[in-house]
């Protein structure tokens, strides 16, 4: 039994982990010195210590939380109890703690007599969690803004896997996983063939790809979108292409408009009785219609 005690306490020293053991009946809870020294104490500093030593230093807005799982794990709905939660330091500052435990003694009736668990600091792993969300937030509006999605095809597999906003151009529920078959299909075959060739491109010599393409949304809206890639390798082999996905129907109306503005001008004063010239800033003369050819004898441009 002194054997399996000392070899117990040398793995929970190793874990770098605080201990307690809470007595339910008279709510008395013994910690080692790891769990004070987590919130900047020494044990002595905090003894003798019960529930409310630990539920006074509880961030309020983790309580309810906490709560609603310990009662479940009393009640058996639950083998363990484990909760993540924030404490006060004693410098005033919060660190994040995993709590685990469970009920290790009840009582005939099956009321819960003994409990006894672990804290362990989580603060470091929580901090990068929350720069990643922070990142991942930034990046989602600066997406929303641009109106760019992304995207990454496991080459060997060929599995799409697609942003939030790239599912949201295409009008398919976030998070779906689709075939490489299965996105070509919202494409006209002319375009299906010029994602083909970039794919087929990236994958086998790794060259990168910026093209723009008509589609056909879920929706049955018609749009053009502008697919960037590249491969990424290992051991010198491609294993996925990742890229961004951008609706561009926009600027591509535009063009449109602006080209077919531009013909419907130039037949207007080709066909028009008036001369017409124009000239650079200089005075060089840029353009002449058919009119002011004849009238002056220049050739047109």
């Amino acid at each position: 039994m002194l054997k399996s005690r000392d070899r117990l306490s040398r793995i929970i020293e190793a874990t770098n982990a605080g201990t307690w053991e809470w007595h339910l009946h008279s709510g008395a809870i013994r910690c080692n010195q790891r769990w004070a020294e987590m919130l900047g104490y020494e044990l002595a500093e905090l003894e003798p210590t019960s529930l409310k030593t630990s539920l006074s230093r509880l961030h309020p807005d983790d309580l309810v939380r906490c709560q609603a799982l310990y009662e479940r794990h009393l009640a058996g709905e639950l083998n363990y109890f484990d909760c993540e939660f924030r404490m006060r330091h004693k410098s005033g500052h919060w660190i994040w703690v995993r709590s685990r435990a469970r009920v290790t003694e009840r009582a005939e009736q099956g009321q819960p007599l003994m409990m006894a668990g672990t804290h362990t600091d989580i603060s470091a792993r929580k901090s990068a969690e929350l720069a990643l969300l922070a990142s991942n937030q930034a990046l989602e509006r600066t997406g929303r803004i641009a109106n760019v999605g992304g995207w990454e095809l496991d080459i060997e597999h060929e599995i799409l896997l697609l942003s939030d906003r790239t599912c949201r151009i295409l009008a398919i529920e976030p998070g779906v996983a689709l075939s490489l078959a299965d996105a070509l299909s919202f494409f006209p075959a002319s375009a299906r063939k010029t994602i083909e060739v970039a794919i087929e491109a990236g994958s086998s010599r790794g060259t990168p790809f910026d093209i723009e393409v008509p589609l056909t949304n879920a929706a049955g809206h018609h749009l053009w979108a502008r697919i960037t890639g590249e491969a990424e390798h290992s051991n010198d082999e491609a294993k996925r292409l990742v890229g961004a996905f951008k609706d561009v129907t926009l600027n591509h109306r535009t063009e449109v408009a602006l080209a077919e503005s531009r013909e419907l001008l130039q037949v207007t004063l080709e066909s028009i009785g008036d001369a017409v010239i124009t000239t650079d800033l200089e005075g060089a003369v840029t353009w002449l219609n058919p009119v002011a050819e004849r009238l002056t004898g220049w050739p047109g441009t």
